[in-house]
C-alpha cells in the first residue's frame, strides 16, 4: 500500500513537471520581445526541461517503469497544451504556468 502511494506521487510529479514544461514551451510571446526577454524565456524553458528530466530520473529510481513515466509525461503535456489553447481561445494572454494554475485539478 505504501509503495503504491509512493508510485502515485511520483507519477503526479512527472505529470506536473511535464505540464509546466509544455506550458512554458507553448506560451505565446509578443512580437516586440527584446533580446533580453527572449533569452530569459529560453532560460526558463530550459530550466523546466531539465526539471522534467530530473523528475523522470527520480521516478525511474523510485521503481516506475518507462511506460508509466511516458504515460504521465504525455498526460502532463496534454494538460499544458490544453491550458494554453484555452487561454488563447478566450483571448486571455495572461498565462502563468506556475502559481495561479497548477495543473492539479481534474479535467
Amino acid at each position: 500500500m505504501q509503495s503504491e502511494k509512493k508510485e502515485q506521487e511520483l507519477l503526479k510529479k512527472v505529470e506536473l513537471a511535464s505540464a509546466i514544461y509544455y506550458c512554458e514551451d507553448e506560451k505565446p510571446y509578443p512580437s516586440n520581445e527584446t533580446d533580453e526577454d527572449y533569452q530569459r524565456r529560453r532560460n526558463r524553458i530550459e530550466a523546466e526541461r531539465q526539471n522534467l528530466e530530473l523528475t523522470e530520473i527520480r521516478a525511474k529510481q523510485g521503481g516506475l517503469t518507462e511506460e508509466a513515466i511516458q504515460e504521465a509525461r504525455d498526460a502532463g503535456e496534454a494538460k499544458g497544451r490544453r491550458y494554453i489553447a484555452q487561454k488563447i481561445a478566450s483571448n486571455n494572454y495572461n498565462i502563468y504556468c506556475k502559481g495561479s494554475y497548477t495543473f492539479t485539478g481534474e479535467d
